[in-house]
């Protein structure tokens, strides 16, 4: 009997999705003489993390805030995106830690509210991709991706795509449940079990993802 979501994999493009981005900053209080330093900072750090290369442990965010002073949040979806960084809920980790993630980290986050002292009750983690696969298949794919001008040779990046646009091959249902392709900028990918899992646990309002079309890559 097949596992519920077995063969299929799906393609999550979360940097495009501006809705989940959340009125947080992980900088310091622009008063402060730090603040500029650590803004460059961040921007190399996010344009890394953006590429799917793992952060190292002193490149992790460790905290965040409301962006302003009156700032105040009332309920935080399961996933959703901090300039750039993707943060997850405690019951959306337990059910990555249930699957194979390889090199994967969940690494804690402590929120506030705006007024930078205000806790808001968690856990909440930062999602840090460690694996990649070499998957994606931009020759038979549909759309969903496009090759920009001045960008680097052979590295595709994930547009707007609809289910069974962007395509992989077999080897993507292979090895881990959640993943990077470094042939496809600003995406990740999750195994089907793995969605249909985060479904069940009703974690992925927020979750922008549409099917992949598995095919052969010969």
């Amino acid at each position: 009997m097949m596992a519920k979501g077995e063969g299929k994999v799906w393609v999550c493009d979360s940097y495009l999705n501006s809705t989940i981005v959340k009125r947080f900053t992980l900088l310091p209080e622009q008063s402060s003489p730090d603040y500029k330093v650590e803004m460059y900072r961040w921007g190399e750090i996010q344009e890394k993390y953006r590429q799917g290369l793992k952060l190292a442990n002193d490149e992790l965010p460790r905290e965040a805030y409301g962006k302003y002073q009156d700032t105040r949040f009332k309920k935080l979806p399961e996933f959703f995106n901090i300039e750039g960084a993707l943060i997850v809920s405690g019951k959306f980790a337990e059910v990555l830690r249930g699957f194979e993630i390889g090199d994967t980290d969940l690494s804690p986050v402590d929120l506030y509210q705006g007024n930078r002292f205000e806790k808001i009750e968690g856990p909440w983690l930062f999602l840090n991709i460690g694996c990649h696969k070499h998957a994606f298949l931009p020759e038979k794919s549909m759309g969903g991706y496009r090759f920009p001008d001045h960008w680097p040779s052979g590295k595709a990046r994930v547009g707007l795509p609809k289910d069974n646009e962007i395509a992989v091959a077999h080897s993507a249902l292979e090895g881990c449940d959640l993943w990077y392709d470094p042939g496809l900028y600003g995406a990740f990918f999750i195994s089907g079990p793995l969605e249909a899992a985060l479904k069940e646990a009703k974690v992925t309002r927020t979750l922008r993802r549409h099917r992949c079309a598995v095919v052969d890559d010969d």
